[in-house]
């Protein structure tokens, strides 16, 4: 009779089996009619899983690397760093109504979809924003909810390799395969217990607002307005941050580096505050002297661009939208009532509101007058997940109470007692 393996020689065993069995470097896809075949066959099954990896550290834009496709018929990688761009047709399933594609976090993925197909995608399943609305936190990492929902663990961590290095190591080929391997698995799942309980409307919603937030890129607000310390400049000096920034941004596409490898943030907003007229001046700022030599004249022409300016060109000064001096013992009652409402709704609080919507709801409710537009906590599905109930809290008509100590939510909103 054979013995009966131990619990560390099976261990030893399944780790060598899953090595043999790993896929090589020629499993990755380089033809572009194979990957036309593969769009086929997406196109055919009206679903695919997408995942990609991708390197942010050396370039302005981030490089892709890899492109993960799951379908009923398995998982294929592409390499998008092969000739004649063989990843193409695989943004254009992604933008296809007709095609349900299923993502964790979504967004570096919308963001190749808008850059190769020239358009966003048009029917996204996250993982991640579904699994908030079905009882999750958020947000929640891919392998925990594969953990949670499937009883699956994952490959170990390759999040920090070089995925553009070839050929990548069967360890590499495993994760890639992996990180797609289970969504749409977790799709399924995930989407009809949404369709239960009614919550598939709410998770259009927020996809699409997000979409649209990562297809705007920021339109609405100018890079240069969000650096630290641009809300204490002066007219004249945000005129010189803007052009500073303008002039960065185009240096770092020009030579494709990350904006940081230019110049970093706080050293523009020291030099628009400054405004030095010389290289003398410049030199004496706190920073200034770590630049490159090269990029000391550049910086000096943007602060005489902005010096020139008739004062009717200035930008106007970033009036912040401060709340009454009262928000921050609001801020923490309402923090409680937002904990309870969510949790009533089995919804992550962190999904639903942060620290500058709860601000946005007490500027709004205590001073009307200076409201702009409508506070997010008052429109779609967190309107009656949450915000109705944090506006009878500002107005009293909220009360706290410790319902279970040992609950993860042990605060329970209620009606207040009237006199």
């Amino acid at each position: 009779m054979t013995a009966p393996l131990t619990a560390p020689l099976r261990a030893r065993r399944k780790r060598r089996a899953a090595v043999a069995e790993a896929p090589s470097d020629d499993a990755l896809i380089s033809s572009p009619d194979e990957v036309a075949a593969l769009a086929d066959s997406i196109r055919a099954h009206g679903a695919m899983g997408l995942d990609t990896e991708f390197i942010t550290e050396r370039t302005y834009r981030p490089r892709l690397a890899l492109v993960q496709v799951s379908t009923p018929d398995g998982d294929r990688i592409i390499d998008p760093l092969a000739p004649g761009e063989p990843d193409a047709p695989i943004w254009e399933c992604m933008a296809d109504p007709a095609v349900t594609t299923v993502v964790h976090a979504h967004q570096q993925e919308t963001r190749f979809c808008i850059e190769r197909a020239g358009r966003p995608p048009s029917n996204l399943f996250d993982v991640q924003l579904a699994a908030a609305f079905a009882g999750h936190r958020y947000p929640i990492g891919y392998s925990a909810l594969v953990a949670a929902e499937l009883r699956r663990n994952s490959a170990e961590s390759q999040s920090r390799t070089e995925w553009t290095r070839r050929p990548l190591s069967p360890a590499q080929i495993r994760y890639a395969s992996d990180d797609v391997h289970w969504l749409l698995p977790l799709h399924r799942k995930l989407s009809r217990r949404l369709a239960d309980d009614g919550r598939l409307d709410w998770l259009e919603e927020e996809t699409g607002t997000v979409v649209a937030a990562t297809a705007a890129n920021g339109a609405g607000e100018p890079r240069w307005r969000k650096i630290g310390g641009a809300g204490k400049l002066a007219p004249r000096s945000l005129a010189a941050l803007r052009e500073l920034s303008e002039w960065r941004d185009r240096e770092a596409a020009r030579a494709d580096l990350p904006l940081k490898r230019i110049a970093r943030d706080d050293i523009l907003a020291a030099v628009a505050a400054a405004l030095p007229g010389s290289l003398d001046d410049l030199m004496r700022i706190r920073g200034a002297a770590d630049m490159p030599r090269r990029h000391r004249v550049p910086f000096l022409e943007a602060v005489a661009r902005a010096r020139e300016l008739p004062e009717r060109e200035l930008p106007e000064r970033i009036r912040a939208n401060r709340p009454p001096s009262s928000a921050k013992a609001l801020h923490r009652f309402l923090e409680a009532v937002l904990e309870s409402a969510c949790a009533d709704h089995g919804v992550d609080a962190g999904l639903a509101a942060n620290a500058a919507d709860l601000n946005e709801l007490i500027a709004a409710r205590l001073k009307p007058r200076e409201a702009g537009r409508e506070p997010r906590l008052l429109s779609g599905w967190r309107r009656d997940v949450c915000g109705l109930q944090l506006c009878e809290a500002i107005d009293g008509r909220v009360a706290l109470r410790i319902g279970d100590p040992r609950a993860a939510s042990p605060l329970v909103a209620g009606p207040a007692a009237t006199a």
